[in-house]
């Protein structure tokens, strides 16, 4: 199953971390674990243009995950990180046995 995480300080979303294969088809075939990471790539590209100092670790492989966390979140990041969790629930809507999105708040350290 693909899991996002989605960090919550007070109102504000500060982070997400994506991880984990889908199942829904064969490694490299898999258009859920696809869509996915087209939709958490792209928050993250967004993110990086009006926030340079976004942090982000990548990792592929057997355990695959893309882990995000604002330094400055501001009202930009906010819309882009909620659009992103939009279409993650619509993904999830339609194959809740392959998705699951959490949301935590937490008083993560964004710094």
């Amino acid at each position: 199953m693909t899991t996002v995480e989605v960090f919550h300080k007070g109102d504000c979303i500060v982070g997400f971390k994506a991880h984990g294969h889908s199942g829904y088809g064969e490694e490299g075939e898999d258009i859920v674990c696809a869509a996915v990471s087209a939709i958490t790539q792209t928050a993250l590209l967004g993110l990086q243009k009006y926030d340079p100092t976004t942090q982000s670790r990548i990792a592929e492989g057997d355990e695959p995950l893309l882990e995000v966390k604002l330094k400055n979140p501001s009202h930009d990041s906010e819309v882009i990180l909620r659009t992103m969790v939009c279409g993650l629930e619509d993904i999830l809507a339609g194959v809740p046995q392959f998705v699951r999105v959490l949301h935590i708040r937490t008083e993560m350290n964004t710094k």
